[in-house]
C-alpha cells in the first residue's frame, strides 16, 4: 500500500535520474513495486583474499582482512545478524581461516562494508579463495546470504604477480617500428627479498614484425610521493 507516499493519487509516475561520465547509456526495464519481506539480508560482494595481487611469495604475505559488502533489502532494520568470513584451500576444500563478526544494526535498504575481526595469514603455500555467509533470524530469503569469490589467490615460493593469465586489454608501446617506448609496473614489498628474474608478455600487433627488437628491464625503487 503506497497510497500515503503517492498522496492518494490514482496515477503516479516513477522518475529516474541518470548520472555518468562516458558511460554511454543505460536501460531501465522490468520495474516492480512490491512489499519487501520484513527481514532479508543480502550479501552483495565478496572481495578476493588479496585484491591487488593474484600470486604472492610467502615472504611477502602480509596479514589481510577478508572483506565484503552487505545490503539490507528487508523492510525493517536488520538486527542481530552475523557474518562468517572463511578462506579455503581450493585443492582440498579445507577451511584454513574463519572469523565470525556481529553486524551492526543496518537500516532498511542500507548497504555496509564488512570485514573479518581477525587477519588471514596463509598457513602454507597453496591456492585460496574467500567466502562470506550471513546469518539473520527470520530471514525470508537465505539464497542470497552466501557467496564465494571467483578470483583465486596463489601463495607460493617465489612468484609475485598481478595477472591471472586472462587478457582483458592492451597498451601500445611506442609509435611504430623503431620507436622506443616504456611501460612499467610496481610491487609493494613487505620484506627484504632477492629478485632472480622478471617475466612479461608482449603481443605482436604491428604491421612490421618487431621480432629481434631489443627489450630491456630496469628495476628501481619508487618513493611514496611518486606516481
Amino acid at each position: 500500500d503506497i497510497s500515503t507516499i503517492a498522496a492518494n493519487q490514482g496515477t503516479i509516475y516513477l522518475k529516474f535520474h541518470y548520472e555518468g561520465n562516458f558511460d554511454w547509456w543505460w536501460f531501465v526495464d522490468d520495474i516492480m513495486v512490491y512489499v519487501p519481506s520484513a527481514v532479508d539480508a543480502s550479501l552483495v560482494t565478496v572481495n578476493p583474499v588479496n585484491s591487488e595481487y593474484t600470486r604472492i611469495p610467502m615472504i611477502q604475505a602480509n596479514p589481510v582482512a577478508i572483506t565484503g559488502t552487505i545490503r539490507n533489502i528487508g523492510g525493517t532494520p536488520l538486527t542481530g545478524a552475523t557474518a562468517t568470513f572463511e578462506v579455503f584451500d581450493t585443492i582440498s576444500n579445507a577451511v584454513v581461516f574463519s572469523s565470525v563478526v556481529p553486524i551492526t544494526v543496518l537500516p532498511s535498504l542500507a548497504t555496509a562494508n564488512i570485514a573479518s575481526a581477525t587477519l588471514f595469514v596463509p598457513p602454507v603455500t597453496g591456492y585460496y579463495r574467500s567466502r562470506i555467509s550471513i546469518s539473520a533470524a527470520l530471514d525470508a530469503d537465505t539464497t542470497n546470504n552466501k557467496a564465494t569469490v571467483q578470483q583465486i589467490t596463489n601463495y607460493n615460493d617465489s612468484v609475485f604477480a598481478r595477472d591471472n593469465n586472462v587478457m582483458v586489454g592492451s597498451l601500445g608501446i611506442g609509435a611504430g617500428p623503431g620507436e622506443a617506448g616504456m611501460i612499467g609496473q610496481n610491487y609493494m614489498l613487505a620484506n627484504t627479498d632477492v629478485l632472480t628474474s622478471v617475466s612479461f608478455y608482449i603481443t605482436d600487433e604491428m604491421s612490421t614484425n618487431p621480432a629481434g627488437t631489443p627489450v630491456f628491464v630496469t628495476i628501481h625503487p619508487q618513493g611514496s610521493a611518486e606516481p
